[in-house]
């Protein structure tokens, strides 16, 4: 079975990726791992290109704290979809995707920020009427974001705004919009407009 990490970032956005990097400097490469530069959602690209049978989405704004999270998803949970996020599934595209249906509902983007936006809460329904209900993975992941279940929002400054910390003991994620109004008034990199 060919599986293969893939993370995501825009040009311009060299401190979200040498994070990243950062945080898998004693990852031993068991996975391969392609990192793709694009404004585009190149996801969709690669896997229509590329001979893989499992897909680790992430994006360049996560960190990876304990890379037990791969042979979570990739050898526990082998042949399975697994979301990150309880419903809406794969939130910020995030979890393991299998090939034929990711294939059947891809869809293309001119821009990451624009055009995802409106797929989002739309995508993890339509894949899985092509699969059976994922695996998921961190029911809880949302929680802080929704402030539920006890949970308050954590909020750190970093690459040059202001972010909202998922996270969790595998993985921490810097998101730097969380609500509609800010997905709207967006620059073509990803970051608010000054009105």
């Amino acid at each position: 079975m060919k599986q293969i990490i893939y993370v995501a970032t825009t040009p311009g956005r060299y401190e979200f990726i040498a994070n990243f990097l950062q945080s898998m400097k004693g990852y031993d490469g068991k996975y391969p791992l392609f990192i793709e530069s694009s404004y585009e959602y190149g996801w969709f690209d690669f896997a229509q290109s590329h001979q893989w049978d499992e897909l680790l989405f992430l994006h360049d704004s996560v960190e990876i704290k304990d890379y037990a999270l791969f042979d979570l998803v990739f050898e526990k949970y082998k042949g399975k979809s697994v979301s990150f996020t309880d419903t809406p599934y794969f939130l910020m595209g995030l979890g393991k995707f299998l090939r034929k249906p990711y294939l059947e509902v891809s869809f293309d983007t001119k821009n990451a920020y624009m055009d995802y936006k409106d797929k989002e809460f739309l995508f993890g329904k339509i894949y899985t009427k092509s699969t059976e209900t994922p695996i998921v993975l961190f029911p809880d992941f949302m929680d802080s974001e929704r402030q539920i279940n006890g949970k308050v929002r954590h909020f750190e400054r970093k690459f040059g705004r202001q972010n909202l910390v998922l996270e969790n003991q595998y993985i921490k994620k810097y998101k730097g919009h969380w609500t509609s109004t800010m997905l709207y008034n967006l620059d073509k990199d990803g970051f608010p407009i000054k009105l």
